[in-house]
C-alpha cells in the first residue's frame, strides 16, 4: 500500500469513504496490517476500529468526574512494548498525538473563557451567561504498540 492510497486530498476536493463491514477480509487479524496505519485517515470509516490486534485500555489513577482541586492524572499500561497517546480536544488519539510520559496535571478551567457557552441557541428563552461557567478537561486516551499495528479501544474521561 502505498503511503496516502486511502487518506482524503482537501486540496483536490477528496474525501475517503470504506465500509469493511459487510466485506471483512477473511484470515486472521493481521490481514489489516497494511491498511492498519492509514485506517484513522480516511474521512469515514466503518467500523470504526480495525478487528483484531486489540490491546487493553489504559488505567487511570483517578475516576472521571469534576473536581474543584487540582490533581495529577497518571496513567499506565500493562501491555509490553505499547505506548500511551492522548488528547485534550475530544478527538481520537493517534500515533501522533500528545505522548504520554508523566503525569499529567489537571487544573480549574475557571478563568479560561466561556466560549463555547456563550453561543446562542435557537431556544426563544436562550440567555447569556453570567458568571462562572464550569468547564470540563476532557481526555481521550489509547495504547498503540511499538509498530503502529495494535491499539486499545479509545478511553474517554472528564
Amino acid at each position: 500500500m502505498v503511503s496516502g492510497a486511502l487518506q482524503d486530498d482537501p486540496q483536490n476536493g477528496i474525501i475517503t469513504l470504506v465500509d469493511i463491514r459487510d466485506n471483512p477480509l477473511e484470515g486472521s487479524s493481521t490481514v489489516y496490517a497494511p491498511v492498519r496505519p492509514f485506517w484513522h485517515d480516511i474521512h469515514i470509516h466503518y467500523p470504526i476500529e480495525l478487528p483484531g490486534n486489540s490491546l487493553a485500555v489504559p488505567e487511570f489513577s483517578v475516576p472521571a468526574g469534576f473536581y474543584t482541586e487540582p490533581f495529577s492524572l497518571a496513567l499506565s499500561t500493562n501491555e509490553e512494548g505499547a505506548e500511551i497517546y492522548y488528547t485534550l480536544d475530544g478527538t481520537t488519539p493517534t500515533g501522533e498525538s500528545l505522548l504520554y510520559s508523566t503525569p499529567i496535571t489537571i487544573t480549574s478551567r475557571k478563568d479560561a473563557s466561556n466560549l463555547i457557552s456563550m453561543i446562542q441557541t435557537n431556544q426563544k428563552d436562550w440567555e447569556r451567561p453570567e458568571g462562572e461557567v464550569f468547564k470540563a478537561t476532557i481526555i481521550r486516551v489509547r495504547v498503540i504498540d511499538e509498530v503502529g499495528q495494535s491499539v486499545s479501544p479509545a478511553v474517554t474521561h472528564t
